[in-house]
């Protein structure tokens, strides 16, 4: 792994951990130790907003990305917690922004700190299952229809035509590693059946998962 360097969006989420004291530390732990597996990040502010008043929401969200972000890092470069506190350490210690530079008596009980956080199950399923279903070489973003006729000429093409075909062209945009990309798809009215057809089976596997996944206590992480 490279050089860690500190995101600017993650500073002042850093700060303030830095700078909680242990009885906003102590209910920021409990907090998360009780929270439920969640896929997405706003869900959780959600949750811990309601069961903690200790912080300030806006430093709550601040707080949360930061711990997410390096959540997602972590498992990105599968390093250990403590391996990942000493680099996030490091990179503070050479930062130019005082409010980040750790002296020397802080900086074992500042890395203590992120290991005791970062260990904590709640933040694996934000940083860890948004790369599980997003990981592919393309994922979906959106799709539209153009629809059109198209005429159909005899062998004189100054006769106007007695025939026409319905003509509908999907356009499927999806992101490819950084970049969108557009794929076209010249489809009839029986394709689009066979398609809806094929979409509706897959909601239906859906719906019959999500039950054995409930039976069996496992939440399911999907977006709805």
């Amino acid at each position: 792994m490279a050089k860690l360097q500190i995101p600017q969006q993650h500073v002042a989420g850093l700060i303030k951990i830095r700078i909680l004291d242990g009885e906003r530390l102590n209910e920021l732990t409990a907090a998360l130790v009780d929270a439920p597996p969640v896929l997405q990040r706003k869900e959780l502010m959600t949750w811990l907003a309601t069961r903690m008043t200790s912080i300030a929401e806006s430093e709550l969200d601040e707080i949360l990305g930061t711990l997410i972000g390096m959540s997602s890092t972590l498992f990105q470069f599968n390093l250990s917690s403590p391996e990942f506190a000493e680099r996030v350490c490091e990179a503070m210690q050479q930062s130019d922004n005082e409010e980040l530079t750790l002296i020397d008596k802080d900086r074992e009980g500042f890395k203590n700190r992120l290991i005791q956080l970062l260990d904590l199950e709640s933040l694996l399923y934000p940083a860890k299952a948004f790369n599980i279903l997003y990981d592919h070489e393309r994922v979906f973003i959106q799709a539209s229809a153009v629809t059109d006729v198209r005429a159909v000429f005899g062998p004189d093409p100054e006769v106007p035509p007695r025939a026409a075909a319905i003509i509908h062209m999907l356009n499927i945009t999806c992101q490819r590693g950084d970049e969108e990309e557009n794929i076209y798809v010249a489809m009839d009215t029986q394709d689009l059946e066979s398609l809806i057809a094929t979409l509706r089976r897959a909601l239906s596997k859906t719906k019959s998962l999500k039950k054995v996944l409930g039976g069996a206590g496992i939440t399911c992480l999907n977006p709805e």
